[in-house]
């Protein structure tokens, strides 16, 4: 009964050490059509516990698949929201891009493209 409360405990223990990461922020926007210079401009919130850094990644679609063409980030802190206009691209070719943005913690991003 002791090795049976022993295991379980440390099962406990290691499901709950993982569990920030299982739960990070992602969001792929659907493909659009882009060109230019772009940003993305709108409201930005860490709804997390921490400071925390958002990542933007903005893939061109080719019949190859995503290309990464350009990052750029966002850091907050815990409860923090910004109005902010970020660089997401610049030079770019008329074409289909996608957009990925990833964080540790939980993010709220009401967003959109601009030029």
């Amino acid at each position: 009964m002791k090795k049976m409360f022993l295991s379980l405990t440390l099962l406990f223990t290691m499901v709950f050490s993982f569990a920030s990461s299982a739960f990070a922020y992602s969001e792929t926007w659907p493909a659009d059509y882009l060109q230019g210079t772009v940003y993305l401009e709108g409201n930005y919130t860490n709804t997390g516990s921490t400071t925390d850094i958002l990542y933007l990644q903005l893939y061109q679609v080719t019949p190859r698949g995503d290309q990464l063409v350009s990052t750029n980030t966002v850091t907050l802190g815990a409860g923090q929201s910004a109005v902010k206009k970020v660089l997401i691209g610049s030079n770019l070719l008329f074409g289909q891009y996608r957009l990925v943005l990833s964080g540790s913690n939980f993010w709220s991003v009401a967003a959109g493209y601009t030029y």
